[in-house]
């Protein structure tokens, strides 16, 4: 059996060339974290599904408070052409096809969902505009650095 593997699709704000952190890095979630035993499953999904997906802009929106208590300060994403939104959904139903639907905590997806970052030197925060074109896989075995792997836009 594969040990399981946590996973997070985010949209890294950092863009460390190594690809390698010992935490989170700044970022914008897509999909929250979940579990799987097959992180190439993962890869395969995000190649296939954003190849045609176009770059989109968003703009830094308002600072709300996030969280079960609602004491976590957020700066939310003003998601200009709905992008992050139509991402979202495109990778939840991709998940579906392939018996992952139940693995995402939909307290935080679907519906629910609301783009932001709670790093407020997030590097979109310093621009009006920011163009969003690649999405990214944060995958750890517990103990071990957190690797990202890109997965640009194709126009």
């Amino acid at each position: 059996m594969t040990a399981e593997s946590k996973i997070l699709l985010l949209h890294d704000l950092s863009r460390r060339p190594d690809g390698m952190y010992d935490s989170t890095p700044s970022h914008i979630t897509v999909i929250p974290p979940f579990k799987t035993n097959s992180v190439e499953t993962i890869y395969n999904l995000l190649k296939e599904e954003v190849q045609d997906f176009k770059p989109f802009i968003i703009k830094p929106g308002a600072i709300k408070y996030y969280g079960e208590n609602n004491d976590i300060p957020v700066i939310t994403v003003d998601d200009v052409e709905n992008g992050f939104g139509n991402l979202h959904q495109k990778l939840i139903r991709a998940l579906g096809d392939v018996g992952m639907a139940n693995v995402i905590d939909m307290r935080w997806a679907g519906d629910n969902y609301s783009p932001h970052t709670t790093e407020p030197t997030a590097e979109f925060i310093k621009h009006n505009e920011y163009v969003v074109s690649d999405v990214s896989v944060q995958s750890w075995f517990p103990g071990e650095a957190k690797s990202i792997r890109r997965f640009p836009f194709y126009c």
